[in-house]
């Protein structure tokens, strides 16, 4: 599956940013939500029993859906990032540890 940027998720059908009153509001759907917020499904089910995220509408047949508007609200509600820390010591996903140990199990031996 091809990842689609948040604002091609978000496309609103309509040329106005406030939709008028008669128009429908789009449902996303679980797999929708998840790509625009970059949250799992458990985080979004958890934030929603903790009141942290917008409650999903039951679509029958154990189908869930979020309005597109809800979620445009809540992304633009999060806080941007002010600075982001970067711990130069650590080495991500403990790359080349695999390999270290393979090197140094050749050379002994």
């Amino acid at each position: 599956m091809s990842r689609r940027s948040i604002s091609e998720i978000l496309k609103c059908s309509c040329a106005s940013e406030t939709p008028a009153p008669n128009a429908v509001d789009r449902l996303m759907r679980l797999v929708e939500v998840c790509e625009a917020t970059g949250l799992g499904r458990n985080t979004l089910y958890r934030w929603m029993n903790e009141g942290r995220f917008p409650l999903a509408f039951d679509l029958g047949g154990c189908r869930i859906g979020w309005r597109q508007s809800e979620i445009r609200a809540w992304i633009e509600s999060r806080p941007r990032c002010r600075s982001i820390r970067i711990n130069r010591g650590a080495v991500p996903w403990n790359r080349g540890a695999a390999s270290d140990k393979k090197e140094g199990a050749a050379s002994s031996g």
